[in-house]
């Protein structure tokens, strides 16, 4: 059995946090000089949250993210996903993490436009190498989930901005993820297709207790967050709990 498939069968402890980082520092060097992208963040993230992190361009809002993710690892720190340090697995328990346990969302939708709406949804579970009618059923209630139903079979350049991050949304979730990471998911929306979206990441969070992780700029964005992180500089300034 995968760690992934341990993972998803173990009992959770009562407030175990789903994502700990401890004091995690994220150095790059650009030519002869080192960029200070985290600078010492520490941090939980619960199951059943909507989170936002948010902070200007530039801040470590990404870097953070990716972290979480088991995208990319601290220089410093530790960061932990489940109770699991995520730096001691290996390259190939983190892919299999990735697949089955946290979902991404993208700004830029990230979708195959030759592909149709099914068809991009399908891809993460042709990667686990489900059945054909386990992921007919998953596809078609994910699609179902986000409104999308009638449009599964348009290629992805025919649906709309919006559409488009819908079926981003619903590739996240075909994977019955605990984890879904969303960097400026709405940065390409007008703000009216934004609300929508991050209404569904909220009925998201209420109606399957799944964590939504949500990467802005965008202060509007915070309105609907359950936690607010604060990140400036690599620097976590400030935490806001809507339920405090």
């Amino acid at each position: 059995m995968s760690l992934a498939e341990q993972i998803q069968t173990r009992p959770k402890p009562i407030r175990e946090p789903l994502v700990r980082l401890v004091n995690v520092t994220r150095t790059f060097r650009v030519g002869n000089q080192e960029v200070h992208a985290l600078r010492g963040v520490s941090l939980d993230v619960y199951q059943g949250q909507l989170v936002v992190i948010r902070g200007p361009s530039g801040s470590g809002k990404t870097t953070l993210v990716n972290i979480m993710g088991g995208l990319d690892q601290p220089t410093s720190g530790q960061a932990f996903y489940k109770g699991h340090d995520l730096s001691k697995l290996s390259d190939h328990a983190l892919t299999d993490l990735r697949r089955r346990e946290i979902g991404f969302v993208f700004q830029s939708f990230a979708l195959i436009e030759v592909l149709t709406a099914y068809e991009n949804v399908e891809l993460p579970l042709r990667m686990v190498r489900m059945s054909a009618s386990e992921r007919a059923r998953r596809i078609r209630e994910c699609l179902e989930w986000v409104g999308l139903d009638k449009r599964a079979q348009h290629r992805a350049y025919e649906l709309s901005g919006g559409e488009q991050q819908r079926v981003g949304i619903a590739r996240a979730l075909v994977n019955e993820p605990s984890l879904i990471l969303a960097d400026e998911p709405t940065g390409e929306l007008n703000q009216e297709t934004a609300q929508r979206v991050m209404e569904l990441f909220r009925r998201i969070v209420r109606e399957q207790n799944r964590t939504v992780c949500v990467v802005t700029h965008d202060p509007l964005v915070a309105e609907y967050a359950d936690v607010t992180f604060e990140i400036v500089d690599g620097l976590l300034v400030g935490e806001s709990d809507t339920h405090a």
